[in-house]
């Protein structure tokens, strides 16, 4: 599982990242991959790739998430911590 945020990448459709990934994806040997494009806090689309026509992926298939609660974590300590530092330097300005 890939988490992306809007922040991340400038790609103007899910066509260009997901032809990006299929390279990376052959370049890396990984056979399946799903990722999830979040802006706002929502999730505004999903795919699943694959690059071994003997492992089908869908919308539905389950992916083990690994650490991506430490990611998401990460992403919020860091959108607050960049408000807060906002908010101190109009204060002191």
């Amino acid at each position: 599982m890939v988490l992306i945020t809007d922040h991340c990448f400038a790609y103007q459709n899910n066509s260009d990242l997901s032809q990006e990934l299929l390279i990376v994806m052959k370049a890396y040997h990984v056979p399946v991959v799903g990722y999830a494009v979040i802006k706002n806090y929502k999730i505004v689309s999903s795919q699943t790739l694959s690059i071994d026509s003997k492992l089908m992926v869908s919308q539905n298939s389950i992916f083990q998430a690994a650490s991506i609660s430490k990611t998401i974590s990460a992403y919020g300590a860091l959108k607050q911590a960049h408000s807060i530092f906002i908010r101190v330097v109009l204060i002191k300005s």
